[in-house]
């Protein structure tokens, strides 16, 4: 009678080689997959983030009884909110309440569109920030009203490169106070859901 077996416990090397090996080839099939999810991440984010400031903008101009003004710097790729805190729908450097800069928060997302798109209204896209103004802008009122209709358009700068469409964001406000977001999807007519 043999009271001492000798029991393998663990992995071989080759169990351990063959594991390894498939955990590589898994990575290497789901990082572009997750490449591109992280992409379409950021833009979401900061199309979501530009939405819920402009809400807060409304929502504060309401709840303060003042105006709030809300500016867009194309060129530095960042929004500011100003509270006018004596009415005169001028966005004083002393009224500042926040700035975002969207290209830190959400790196490779811009302001920005492919040419020849149509736009959230039905025409084409002219320009990134449809709000009139020097810098372009728009104010709510102490209602809840915004003083202009417009629309923001987001877009990965690798798009703009390649053309591509199917992960730009748009932004819009109305008159009536209404926010709402877009995104474009050229499987639908019209393309914006």
């Amino acid at each position: 009678m043999n009271c001492f077996k000798k029991r393998n416990y663990g992995f071989t090397l080759l169990e351990a080689l063959i594991v390894i090996a498939i955990i590589g080839i898994t990575a290497v099939i789901a990082t572009p997959s997750i490449i591109a999810m992280l992409r379409n991440i950021r833009v979401n984010g900061a199309a979501k983030n530009l939405m819920s400031e402009l809400m807060l903008a409304k929502f504060r101009a309401i709840s303060e009884n003042n105006k709030y003004i809300v500016t867009f710097d194309t060129t530095n790729n960042r929004f500011s909110i100003y509270d006018d805190n004596n009415n005169d729908g001028v966005a004083d450097t002393n009224e500042l309440y926040k700035t975002v800069n969207i290209g830190i928060d959400y790196p490779d997302v811009r302001y920005g569109y492919i040419s020849g798109t149509i736009g959230t209204g039905g025409t084409a896209i002219t320009s990134s920030i449809t709000f009139s103004g020097t810098p372009p802008s728009v104010t709510f009122n102490t209602d809840g009203t915004a003083n202009k209709n417009g629309t923001v358009y987001m877009i990965l700068s690798q798009d703009i490169t390649a053309g591509s469409r199917d992960r730009m964001k748009a932004v819009t406000v109305i008159t009536t106070g209404r926010i709402k977001s877009y995104r474009y999807k050229s499987s639908v007519n019209p393309p914006w859901e």
